[in-house]
């Protein structure tokens, strides 16, 4: 399937799409992902074509699969819409976008993977429902630790999985959003080896501030699987 069936109404009043080659004062560095959008514009500087697919089709890491260079090049992309309209409809736009722009050729499917799953621990969750309106947010604090506002669950499992390395699938059955902090500093010590202690950082870490519990198992896992898409975009 040729990126998702769209009409013309989905289509951006404006796009750019383009190889990422300049650093920029927006983008400390120059290879650190920066993404924002409003209700009328989606800007992203430097990002991996993955990272784009994911915010498209609403997938966490590890959901998108597909040639290498999709995790490798950058690109930027901005476009804008003449009119005010929601994220919802915004990532329809993209997809498409990506379609017309990297002639990006996808299927769905649903396979077993390994996973971390969240769940309520015995004692009940420790979360504090947020008074907060608007998006959620989180914030890095010092070291290896982190504050979330208004948050969900889902967003949070999201978060979760880049530095777990897997998927992480929600099943706490939690519903609202969340005001909270997790600090790892307490968990780490000098003897750790490596990548195979984090795991187990985590689930101590949820377990006690949290009361969240983190299992590792088998899911069934929702994949993008992108057959076809092409390097360097159309010309602007």
């Amino acid at each position: 399937l040729w990126s998702q069936s769209a009409s013309s109404t989905l289509a951006f009043d404006v796009t750019s799409a383009r190889i990422a080659t300049a650093v920029t004062d927006e983008v400390p560095g120059g290879w650190p992902e920066h993404f924002s959008h409003t209700p009328t514009s989606l800007t992203m500087q430097n990002v991996r074509l993955k990272s784009a697919l994911q915010w498209a089709y609403k997938l966490g890491p590890f959901q998108v699969t597909g040639p290498d260079f999709l995790d490798s090049e950058r690109y930027d992309i901005i476009a804008k819409t003449g009119s005010p309209t929601s994220e919802d409809r915004l990532r329809l736009m993209l997809q498409k976008l990506l379609g017309d722009r990297f002639r990006v050729g996808c299927h769905r499917e649903t396979k077993e993977r390994p996973a971390f799953v969240l769940t309520v621990a015995r004692g009940g969750s420790r979360l504090t429902e947020s008074l907060a309106e608007g998006e959620g947010s989180f914030q890095p604090r010092r070291n290896s630790a982190m504050s979330a506002r208004s948050t969900t669950i889902a967003e949070f499992a999201e978060l979760l999985a880049k530095p777990l390395g897997a998927p992480v699938v929600d099943k706490t059955g939690l519903k609202g959003r969340y005001d909270f902090s997790l600090d790892l500093n307490r968990y780490i010590t000098g003897d750790m080896l490596g990548l195979e202690d984090v795991p187990g950082v985590f689930a101590q870490a949820l377990l006690e501030q949290l009361g969240l519990k983190l299992d590792t198992r088998k899911c069934p896992i929702d994949l993008l699987v992108v057959d076809h898409a092409d390097r360097v975009p159309t010309e602007n």
